[in-house]
């Protein structure tokens, strides 16, 4: 596998000498004959090698964590052998890990714990794994409908609830409220930045929206965009509605109006949201 990959950095002029060794020697014995080796003294270890934890190599460390373990009286390698034969999951893992929302309760506890900042790449991956075709050639609502194949229904639901909490269970764009229960409403939760892009359930990233308005944000027909003067935000249209069609009348007359806010301002929608809005309803004409 010798350069086939990048080399290691605080060894890559190391590296490149002990490479141009070996290149000039396959040079000389292709073109002269000449029966060349480059020999190389490898890492191992010996009399006054370096054997610190944290900054020798690989044998002279695994040589004083065998040495210290024997001088702590823990058992040798041949005996940890002798004594575990094999290992094994407790009998109720595999069917926990069987249940979806399990599963994420699980990944998100790692995640959190050992790669809080690779939680995106690592989401698209979990993703990826789940959609039958590319996810950049679904829309916004397919893909995410994808997802929630493996996400549990729980951060769904947790979702919308919120979401319909923060907005009094109002459509942010039209107004409209209809909540006959806590369960039932006409008022819909809605991604500003679509989950199967971002992987954001935060509030920030939510609207409530009816179903119309919901479907017509979905398609980048509206967008709720960034504005000087409204930190909200103000919904904007696209240019292939006409005001004169029967049907999309209606969404035209939102052009400039204000998003209906949240009472505090922490759940307002926020600023990076608005603007991949206001960019993919500018590409998506």
């Amino acid at each position: 596998s010798l350069l086939t990959g990048p080399l290691e950095p605080t060894n890559e002029s190391y590296a490149i000498a002990k490479i141009a060794g070996i290149a000039m020697c396959q040079a000389y014995r292709k073109q002269f004959g000449f029966d060349a080796i480059s020999l190389m003294p490898t890492n191992l270890y010996g009399p006054n090698d370096n054997f610190d934890l944290t900054s020798s190599h690989v044998l002279p460390a695994l040589m004083r964590k065998m040495h210290e373990a024997k001088l702590a009286g823990a058992p040798s390698v041949a005996e940890l052998r002798r004594r575990v034969a094999h290992g094994e999951f407790e009998a109720g893992f595999w069917p926990l890990m069987s249940d979806a929302v399990a599963r994420h309760q699980l990944r998100e506890a790692l995640i959190a714990r050992y790669f809080p900042e690779k939680r995106e790449e690592l989401a698209a991956l979990v993703v990826g794994a789940h959609l039958t075709r590319p996810a950049d050639t679904l829309s916004p609502s397919d893909a995410e409908r994808a997802i929630r194949e493996e996400l549990p229904p729980a951060r769904d639901a947790a979702f919308r609830r919120i979401i319909l909490e923060i907005y009094d269970y109002t459509c942010a764009a039209c107004g409209l409220r209809l909540k006959l229960t806590s369960d039932l409403s006409l008022v819909e939760a809605a991604h500003i930045i679509p989950f199967s892009v971002g992987f954001n359930d935060k509030p920030n990233n939510g609207l409530a929206l009816c179903p119309n308005h919901h479907w017509a944000m979905d398609r980048y027909l509206i967008a709720p965009c960034p504005d000087s003067k409204r930190p909200e935000g103000v919904w904007k249209v696209s240019p292939r509605l006409e005001e004169r069609r029967t049907g999309e009348r209606e969404l035209v007359e939102l052009a400039g109006r204000p998003v209906l806010r949240p009472e505090e301002k922490k759940f307002y929608p926020a600023m990076e949201s608005l603007r991949w809005r206001e960019e993919h309803l500018v590409t998506n004409y």
